[in-house]
């Protein structure tokens, strides 16, 4: 994404659906040491629809995963403007970053890493539910939703165990439970 033209991706499914998260000219730019500066993404435009699948396919080092963390408010544009539901995005201030997180969750590459291994997978998919979803809800019926709707079952078998005892795909079942917990109307992988 090195490109000098901007890289426009727009949903096959615009205008099926309302706009999610737009991005408009998306630039992420590292500084070196000895004064020089990486320039990993440039002036990328992006629109998300809801219930629609974007793909952005690019060879090793092309700026996807950092176009991604950005989208997810874990690194911060150098330029560029974000929209969520076409309200612009400031995740500046720790209220506002839990807010955004609320809508916007993002599932890392490595499942084992991101998964902490002294807590069980109900305990990973317990605290999401408590924190974006409130009081009112039966937290140990819904991480036993969240385990089927991602295809572990039996649930109560999966609930207690730890990252070590589960194959890397159940790992990433769980890290998508764990997303989908926060009821987002974004996810990104």
């Amino acid at each position: 994404m090195t490109q000098d033209a901007a890289i426009t991706l727009t949903s096959a499914a615009a205008g099926n659906g309302p706009l999610a998260l737009e991005a408009v000219g998306l630039t992420k730019d590292f500084r070196l040491g000895h004064g020089a500066t990486l320039h990993a993404v440039r002036d990328v435009n992006i629109s998300l629809y809801k219930s629609a699948v974007v793909a952005l396919v690019g060879e090793s080092g092309s700026g996807k995963s950092t176009v991604a963390r950005m989208l997810a408010g874990q690194e911060r544009p150098t330029a560029g403007v974000m929209r969520l539901d076409g309200e612009p995005v400031d995740v500046r201030t720790s209220r506002a970053f839990r807010l955004y997180k609320s809508q916007v969750q993002y599932v890392f590459q490595d499942p084992f890493g991101s998964l902490n291994p002294v807590h069980s997978v109900g305990y990973h998919l317990t605290r999401p539910i408590k924190l974006h979803q409130g009081r009112d809800v039966d937290v140990k019926k819904r991480v036993i939703e969240l385990l089927e709707q991602v295809r572990l079952t039996p649930a109560a078998q999966f609930e207690p165990k730890y990252p070590h005892e589960l194959s890397g795909g159940q790992r990433q079942r769980v890290s998508f439970a764990r997303a989908l917990a926060a009821e987002p109307n974004v996810l990104l992988a």
